[in-house]
């Protein structure tokens, strides 16, 4: 195996032109800037998100504790009240259909809709990490690549996005007549959905490959979004249609989500 030699590089380095070494430094200064600013924005943003975790872990456990002095206690006006200032301190934390049991709670004081909350509760509980857990050298490993990695990532879409960006205008200016652009657009649209949507699968499994969980028809939504660059391939196939098909698509999957 041939080793780099890094002495011949620079000599080869300095054979370039003015013009050429000031590009080649603007670029990499660009890189090193968008390199610090996402890993930045991600390092806050992991903050904010085990802020968020360590903040509804603690309301979770007091609300059970909570439920718990509820049941042995004389079930009064003001022990009801009680415990809905200890539930509404929580429910943003809560998926719809929780919020909706503890929404119907408020009105109806019910012990069976207060039942179903209690269980709910207890498996949000259930599902809490442990406060102090060990992390193996192999995972310890995977989370620094990830955090490496990740921004590297965002820094070559940014760049790709770039590109395609001067590729789609210098095409579409060299396309004569209004259909054709239209087509032409059209066509590096339906490409750039399929590219976005799939930057935004992979930054989610960066952040966090187990919230990532889509139901049967919600994946089938998605690969037919993803799989829509295929078609282009073929001439009697419209590039509108396909566009205005992902767009529906789309819309179909952001309902499903709810």
């Amino acid at each position: 195996m041939q080793m780099i030699d890094i002495q011949a590089m620079y000599e080869q380095f300095n054979t370039l032109s003015a013009s050429t070494k000031f590009v080649i430094a603007g670029v990499a200064t660009f890189f090193v800037f968008m390199y610090k600013t996402f890993a930045t924005m991600y390092a806050e943003n992991d903050k904010n998100i085990q802020a968020v975790a360590i903040k509804k872990n603690e309301l979770l456990y007091k609300l059970q504790a909570g439920l718990s002095i509820y049941e042995k206690s004389s079930r009064s006006l003001q022990d009801q009240n009680e415990l809905i200032n200890k539930l509404s301190e929580c429910i943003i934390y809560f998926d719809y259909k929780l919020r909706s049991k503890i929404e119907l709670f408020y009105s109806n004081r019910s012990e069976a809709t207060l039942n179903v909350i209690k269980i709910a509760i207890k498996n949000e509980v259930n599902k809490m990490p442990i406060a102090i857990q060990e992390v193996s050298t192999v995972e310890q490993f995977i989370l620094f690549s990830i955090k490496i990695v990740r921004p590297v990532f965002s820094v070559m879409v940014v760049l790709m996005y770039f590109v395609l960006s001067i590729f789609i205008y210098i095409n579409v200016s060299q396309t004569i007549g209004w259909s054709a652009k239209i087509n032409m657009i059209c066509f590096f649209g339906v490409i750039i959905i399929s590219f976005f949507l799939l930057t935004i699968l992979v930054d989610s499994l960066f952040n966090n490959m187990k919230s990532v969980r889509f139901s049967i028809v919600q994946g089938l939504y998605l690969a037919f979004i993803l799989l829509m660059v295929f078609p282009l391939r073929i001439d009697w196939i419209s590039p509108i249609f396909l566009i205005i098909t992902q767009f529906v698509l789309f819309i179909f999957f952001i309902k499903s989500k709810k």
